[in-house]
């Protein structure tokens, strides 16, 4: 027969009164900042596409059989994580529940005070503080930390309104506060994905985050004979190694990063060195009365077609197919909304396209740029 309901001793557990109610829980206690803005640029410098094509996998299997292994012991014992494991198996396994909670405690002792800042700025924000001319959100959030008292005061109004969620139960505080919260949260996402599109580079940053690049996902190597042969310059070599490319120079094949930091310094330094003695001892030639240069001067190169004409319609030439080449990249960003000269040039110079001259480009070289584009297509 059934016990008499006052004989039961154990408090009756709160349940969720919806589906809904549960995913919107779920689904909050998942997504945080770090899916905003942390994850699209870890995806982009490890792959892109590519690393997405990994991920989605290992969340769809791996991710979703840990969820339903939460669930199942959740369900089966109908108590917290530590008396969970220890009705189920006991021994050393409560300990696993422990270290649960101990994630959970660190995890808000770094949330409560972002969310202090979340909630700080956008108090901010609401009074203008950000709309005026020489606004710097830099400037305000350095005096903000560092202010001894305000991002104590936000992170404790902040933990203020988590206590009291939480003290109104699973239904009345929790699952309540989510119903209203995420749908509102999903609508934020999509505003602010609406508006990040607008802005300059916005077609550009989403190619870094699409674009597959499966060499940082196969872990593809690049074999050099020699690191000075691949370049003198100790910025490019160690922009090349910070940037996570990886590489082998034959003649070192166990240098690490250290010993690559040396040999670019040393590979410049003997560039710089080779260069100052030829001058040196073409000055000292030149003193001695040689004569540097074709000794027939310019008759024989107007004979061989070489002259300065020649020469300059060889130039010529060549400087406009290199702006052909890089008409379909200068259009398609400028048909994106990207007409700023600086924008453009730091999208050339991020897809690795050299300028005319030093290789890097700058305003005023884009500018010679869309001006040679444009004499062409009038012509």
């Amino acid at each position: 027969m059934p016990r008499d309901s006052g004989s039961d001793q154990t408090p009756k557990r709160e349940h969720w009164a919806s589906r809904a109610g549960f995913i919107m829980a779920a689904a909050g206690s998942a997504v945080g900042l770090g899916n905003v803005w942390k994850f699209p640029y870890m995806a982009g410098e490890n792959g892109g596409g590519a690393f997405v094509m990994v991920y989605l996998p290992i969340v769809f299997t791996i991710g979703i059989s840990i969820l339903l292994a939460e669930l199942i012991i959740g369900r089966a014992a109908q108590k917290d994580p530590v008396g969970s494991f220890r009705v189920l198996r006991g021994r050393a396994w409560p300990l696993v529940g422990f270290l649960g909670i101990l994630a959970g405690f660190l995890i808000l002792s770094f949330y409560s005070v972002v969310a202090g800042w979340t909630v700080a700025f956008a108090t901010k924000m609401a009074t203008g503080i950000f709309n005026g001319p020489g606004a710097d959100p830099a400037l305000v959030f350095g005096t903000f930390i560092g202010d001894p008292l305000q991002p104590l005061l936000y992170a404790g109004g902040f933990m203020v309104v988590a206590v009291a969620v939480v003290l109104g139960g699973i239904r009345h505080g929790i699952e309540r506060a989510n119903l209203v919260l995420m749908p509102m949260l999903f609508v934020i996402l999509v505003v602010l994905v609406g508006r990040s599109l607008t802005l300059p580079g916005a077609m550009e940053g989403l190619r870094f985050f699409v674009t597959p690049d499966f060499s940082k996902v196969t872990g593809a190597t690049l074999v050099i004979a020699k690191l000075d042969r691949l370049s003198r310059n100790a910025a490019f070599l160690l922009t090349l190694r910070d940037s996570g490319v990886r590489f082998v120079a034959a003649d070192v094949p166990d240098a690490n990063d250290l010993t690559v930091g040396i040999m670019a310094l040393v590979a410049q330094q003997e560039r710089e060195a080779i260069s100052k003695r030829t001058k040196e001892a073409l000055a000292v030639a030149k003193a001695r009365g040689v004569k540097l240069g074709n000794p027939n001067g310019a008759a024989a190169l107007r004979r061989a077609a070489r002259g300065n004409v020649a020469s300059l319609s060889a130039i010529k030439a060549e400087a406009n197919q290199h702006a052909e080449n890089l008409r379909p990249v200068v259009e398609s960003l400028r048909e994106n909304g990207i007409t700023s000269l600086g924008v453009i040039a730091d999208a050339l110079n991020e897809r690795g396209m050299l300028a005319p001259r030093d290789g890097r480009w700058y305003k005023s070289s884009v500018r010679n740029l869309i001006d040679r584009l444009q004499r062409r297509q009038a012509a």
